[in-house]
């Protein structure tokens, strides 16, 4: 397995705040310390291997340099995605290496759908705060035609941005994405969304232009690229000569590595025994859909149809495509899942050869800013109090505003306890206690509807609370002074100042 860079750092807390719905980007990790990162950077950029040499050269990524990789599924991400592009970047610039992007366009996912915090006017005209959607049909991968204009619309006709920069926001995402219409599949026109939103309103190097493009100091390349490497043929004829080893190494790391968050799943062979590979195979014509990948599938695969999953494109990405991988909380740290990947081609490949780029994790977290809601919010106790009190009103004459249903009750259950309980007349008393009840309950709907519009009011208000709380919301809908920030403390954390 790859060593550990150093002992993590800890998360930097930023701005300081009144309230929970004042914006900020509010926290930052970056892990291991900057020192290690240089050290990774330089160890193993000045003796490149031939295989790294001819894989660096097949993605037209750069070989003069020192790599520093990250990557993501095409999307308008959270601040935490955002952030390990802007590492990369930080690092690139830092100590004169290159910085490359991976775009996991293999995957299906629903990227279209845009979230984001909307104001809806419900019954009688009240506001509520609620998580609106941008959202089209179908999903955004190599396989998907690009999307049209059109088929993007709001999720609640009712509903609206719920704060300038929101509305802003979408308008830029909608504006990028009708841009690159033309775009070869809806992967590519996601990702050069994304870019360009990035370039724009990030404060990074093209904002002040307001160019359409990030940085050159990144270069994005496609993950389905990576089937096209010699490297990645010989990895599948590796597994086409023996199968069952890749196989059982993949599932004894998935045994000995203990993962936090999302766990990786074993691979499971079929009923005739065909082991499962660590593969998609995806047809060559638009619109097909993946399939899982076994053994007696390799030989019948067409060009370019097999390609990696995740481990195994992160695997072979940290085999020979950098020196330095960044990670967000998920596949980072000590109990991430790419501890996973290193296991698995330590087992398959051994130790030398098997040898991966160390990993390094950012990622952050950032409050939009929706301080007119804080007080119109309720807690999971609120909601509870609230649930409480109807129940009890149900059961106390009393709560209800009749004193002479609850001196009834009250003399009920003296009968009752008086009598033990037991026998025809206890159960005679304990209808009567319970005809009354609901007697008064009848009597008195007024009482029990303002009860029960307590608890519809606590929860609605508890549902506001996650939006406002809501800390991952698509980097585009933010402040730019926020993203320049979260940019500026990461220039700070590499040494840049």
């Amino acid at each position: 397995m790859s060593p550990p860079l150093s002992p993590p750092s800890p998360p930097v807390e930023l701005g300081e705040a009144e309230g929970f719905g004042d914006a900020r980007i509010d926290r930052l990790v970056v892990e291991p310390l900057a020192g290690a990162w240089e050290a990774a950077l330089r160890d193993r950029g000045v003796r490149l291997s031939d295989r790294a040499l001819r894989f660096r050269g097949e993605l037209g990524l750069p070989n003069d340099r020192p790599i520093v990789m990250s990557g993501h599924q095409p999307g308008v991400w959270h601040p935490g995605i955002l952030a390990k592009h802007m590492g990369v970047e930080a690092a690139s610039r830092r100590w004169d290496a290159a910085g490359a992007w991976v775009v996991v366009d293999q995957d299906e996912v629903a990227s279209w759908n845009v979230a984001y915090p909307a104001v809806a006017r419900g019954e009688r005209g009240v506001e509520r705060l609620v998580r609106g959607v941008v959202k089209a049909e179908g999903f955004v991968g190599r396989d998907v035609p690009a999307l049209r204009a059109s088929a993007i619309r709001l999720g609640d006709v009712n509903a609206s941005p719920a704060t300038a920069s929101v509305r802003a926001g979408l308008q830029g995402i909608r504006g990028a994405i009708e841009r690159r219409a033309g775009a070869a599949n809806a992967a590519e026109q996601m990702a050069g969304a994304a870019r360009e939103l990035m370039a724009i309103g990030t404060g990074g190097p093209s904002a002040a232009t307001g160019t359409s493009d990030v940085s050159d100091t990144v270069r994005w390349f496609m993950a389905s690229a990576i089937a096209r490497t010699g490297l990645f043929a010989g990895l599948i004829e590796r597994m086409r000569r023996d199968a069952r080893a890749c196989a059982d190494a993949y599932n004894a790391a998935v045994a000995r590595t203990v993962v936090e968050g999302v766990g990786v799943q074993m691979l499971i062979s079929r009923e005739d025994g065909a082991a499962e590979l660590p593969l998609w195979r995806v047809g060559s014509a638009m619109g097909s859909r993946r399939e899982r990948v076994y053994a007696d599938m390799l030989g019948s695969a067409g060009e370019g149809e097999l390609l990696p999953r995740g481990l195994m494109m992160s695997g072979v990405l940290r085999l020979a495509g950098c020196e330095l991988f960044v990670h967000g909380l998920g596949g980072g740290g000590p109990r991430g899942y790419d501890r996973v990947t290193e296991r698995w081609f330590e087992y398959w490949l051994g130790a030398e050869e098997g040898r991966l780029a160390p990993v390094a994790t950012v990622s952050a977290t950032g409050w939009l800013g929706l301080p007119e809601w804080e007080g119109r919010v309720a807690s999971d106790a609120d909601v509870a109090a609230a649930v409480w009190r109807r129940h009890h009103a149900r059961h106390d004459p009393k709560m209800l505003g009749d004193e002479a249903g609850a001196v009834e009750k009250g003399r009920l259950l003296r009968e009752i306890e008086a009598l033990h309980g037991r026998g025809e007349r206890s159960a005679r008393a304990f209808r009567a206690m319970h005809d009354g009840l609901a007697s008064v309950r009848e009597g008195r709907t007024g009482e029990m509807n303002r009860y029960e519009g307590e608890v519809e009011g606590a929860r609605a208000r508890r549902a506001q609370l996650d939006v406002v709380q809501e800390r991952s919301w698509p980097f585009a809908l933010y402040e730019e002074w926020q993203m320049t920030e979260l940019r500026s403390e990461l220039e700070k954390r590499m040494g840049g100042e």
